[in-house]
């Protein structure tokens, strides 16, 4: 399978070997869903804050972010963001953050070699991010995140929901969007436990646009559970499609959100061993630098995160 991306049969039209598809996922989302997103991130913002609580001066990661579409919400409530993504649609939203003077930046990095070092209030693996990549690659990226939390801070993966993906997802979906006509072509492999799909975005005329492969490794409330003891996390609560009582997941559910914190450590036993880490960057976009994250008061820094019901 190739993912094939940004436009017809002329230059620039490229392929990318299937196991890297997400490499061009931020620009095939934008072009073919970007419309939604806005509405989408507002109802995701306003579930964090209800569930984890956001406060002016708090630091957040956000992984896979695209070009910010929650990221720039979160900024404008008062945090302080950093969003990293491989695809180069982060420099849209680090020119956004620099039209409205937002305390957000943005890095172009690859997730599976972790840039960072820092301590991060929230750190969020969202719309599904999560199971891009194999499960060994998927298991150190969720090590990452834990790293850069700190004590007492907060990890929320949005997942999606195995039971209702391979009841109403598999097969064929064709949807009317601003760009064109969307055809989405869904199998469930249940060798490898993924949601594999082939979009194709064409023009009214028929013309194709771009078609872009997905495929998601996607986890089972339990399965979470046994990776994030792995890494030294514990779930503090579960919640299903953004609806902010703490419960587990239904067959009519699409999707999920576990919000996972630090185990508290045994005296003695010491915690992971990390390999050397660069330093966190200044949060800036690659090729269109952003504002750097205000200091912190000392009154702000020491004040303590509320927690998930």
């Amino acid at each position: 399978m190739t993912t094939l991306v940004t436009g017809g049969a002329g230059p620039g039209y490229r392929s990318v070997p299937p196991r890297d598809w997400w490499r061009t996922e931020g620009s095939f989302f934008l072009l073919s869903e970007g419309h939604r997103a806005a509405r989408e991130a507002e109802r995701a913002v306003d579930f964090l804050d209800r569930v984890v609580g956001l406060s002016p001066g708090e630091k957040v990661l956000d992984l896979a972010c695209g070009w910010g579409r929650l990221a720039l919400p979160l900024a404008r409530r008062g945090c302080l963001v950093l969003g990293v993504d491989v695809s180069h649609v982060v420099r849209l939203g680090g020119e956004a953050a620099i039209r409205e003077g937002l305390p957000v930046g943005f890095l172009r990095a690859d997730l599976r070699h972790w840039p960072l070092r820092g301590s991060f209030d929230l750190v969020l693996l969202w719309a599904m991010s999560f199971g891009y990549l194999s499960e060994e690659e998927d298991l150190a990226l969720l090590a990452s995140a834990a790293g850069v939390l700190r004590p007492g801070g907060q990890l929320v993966l949005d997942l999606h929901h195995p039971p209702w993906y391979r009841r109403y997802a598999v097969g064929e979906r064709v949807e009317l969007v601003p760009g064109g006509v969307l055809h989405d072509e869904g199998r469930w492999n249940e060798r490898e436990h993924r949601f594999e799909v082939l979009s194709t975005l064409a023009s009214g005329e028929g013309k194709v646009r771009a078609r872009q492969f997905h495929s998601f490794r996607e986890y089972l409330p339990g399965e979470v559970a046994i990776l994030a003891r792995k890494v030294g996390l514990r779930i503090i609560a579960t919640y299903a499609d953004l609806r902010p009582d703490p419960r587990l997941p239904g067959p009519e559910d699409s999707s999920y959100q576990v919000v996972l914190s630090p185990r508290a450590r045994r005296p003695g036993v010491p915690g992971p061993r990390r390999g050397p880490i660069p330093t966190l960057p200044s949060p800036r976009s690659e090729s269109s630098p952003g504002p750097s994250f205000p200091r912190r008061s000392r009154r702000q820094a020491g004040r303590p995160r509320s927690r998930a019901p």
